[in-house]
């Protein structure tokens, strides 16, 4: 497989971060050979994700490499992805650790910081995938890899979403799960949808493609919490009155949900999708608005299924009194509840910090248009 063409982007990472540059770096295992341009992409033969497999890098001392060399790294990675599959238009292509001995034998020691129940798997959903969209969003997704270089990164496409409802197809209650989904009345809800099957099936964190990781996922949880948790959720709304076309005064985040996978929630929420679709009449498609989306299979829907779990889990009914307000999280058996700057810095409601700022896990850009059309 032929080289990928150098960016001069990555030419000049190479002049600034050569190992023979600055004895900070040739200090370190990595040959001169460490160049940008020579790291191979492998091709994926499923053809139905697009996936980064990194080795994690994590903050402590002794290590050779600062903060910024090794954001420069994963940027200079993350361009060669998205350049080589501009060179190669219609394959689908992914980075293994295999691929990167370096960097492999760099951050080995610092492999074992993953969550007990949550599995370390970083999805996100872009159904109309391009190599010209992801480049928009390549900031985005550098922040991802990059805080969580031993999880598997992969982006969901139209292929990828088919991979994934035919192996729910194998399991007779969802055997017409794919008639289900093409009934969904709009990109968006299909899109919602997908995030709850991907979680519910295989774990890990969902975020949106307009979402910046701040925090790896095991900072997520405190100390005392990490052996209980198997569902993370954030507020994403708390003030007076209701929001954002929701019934309840506090609201919670679906832009971005980390899971154990075989959630109950996870479950609940898929079900009750489902079984909305399948009161349409017969043939035809749901016509539905913003606010319907957003009941339907958004926020809204989701903070109800929340407040029922949380107080299945607790024994008594759990409302928006108890969580408005929170300054720290809070564990409900099972399910750790995050304040709002967790997912939801940046706001100007709620009592919301700058982007960002005061224990900001993942920032929401609210990049997306789907409001009003069908994205």
């Amino acid at each position: 497989m032929s080289t990928p063409p150098q960016s001069s982007f990555e030419k000049d990472v190479e002049e600034d971060y050569s190992p023979n540059r600055d004895s900070q770096y040739s200090s370190t295992s990595t040959s001169s050979s460490f160049y940008f341009s020579q790291w191979p992409i492998i091709s994926k033969a499923s053809g139905c994700l697009a996936s980064l497999d990194i080795p994690r890098w994590h903050l402590q001392y002794p290590r050779p490499f600062s903060r910024r060399f090794v954001a420069v790294v994963f940027f200079a990675i993350l361009s060669s992805f998205i350049g080589y599959t501009a060179y190669h238009a219609g394959h689908n292509y992914s980075l293994s650790s295999s691929s990167f001995p370096e960097l492999t034998s760099l951050y080995s020691s610092n492999n074992n910081h993953h969550l007990p129940h949550i599995p370390p798997n970083i999805w996100q959903i872009y159904l109309e995938y391009s190599v010209e969209k992801m480049a928009e969003y390549k900031e985005n997704i550098m922040s991802f890899v990059a805080s969580s270089p031993t999880s598997q990164y992969s982006i969901i496409d139209e292929q990828g979403a088919l991979s994934l409802l035919t192996k729910l197809s194998k399991r007779k209650k969802y055997a017409d799960i794919l008639s289900l989904f093409y009934a969904m009345p709009r990109r968006v809800t299909r899109a919602d949808f997908l995030r709850y099957v991907v979680l519910a099936l295989e774990g890990g964190v969902y975020s949106d493609i307009d979402t910046q990781m701040f925090k790896p996922l095991n900072e997520w949880v405190p100390e005392e919490h990490k052996n209980r948790t198997k569902l993370v959720v954030g507020i994403e709304f708390d003030q007076d009155g209701p929001g954002w076309g929701s019934f309840y005064p506090v609201t919670f985040a679906q832009w971005t949900i980390a899971a154990a996978p075989n959630h109950p929630a996870l479950w609940d929420i898929v079900d009750r999708i489902l079984e909305w679709i399948k009161k349409r009449p017969q043939g035809q498609k749901l016509g539905v608005d913003d606010d319907d989306v957003r009941r339907r299979t958004g926020p809204s829907a989701w903070t109800e299924i929340i407040y029922e779990t949380l107080s299945d889990e607790m024994g008594y009914n759990i409302t928006w009194h108890d969580l408005s307000g929170m300054k720290h999280p809070r564990l409900f058996g099972d399910i750790l509840v995050l304040p709002i700057d967790a997912f939801g810095s940046g706001q100007e409601h709620s009592g919301s910090s700058s982007f960002g700022e005061n224990g900001a896990l993942v920032g929401h850009k609210f990049d997306s248009n789907w409001v009003g059309g069908d994205h």
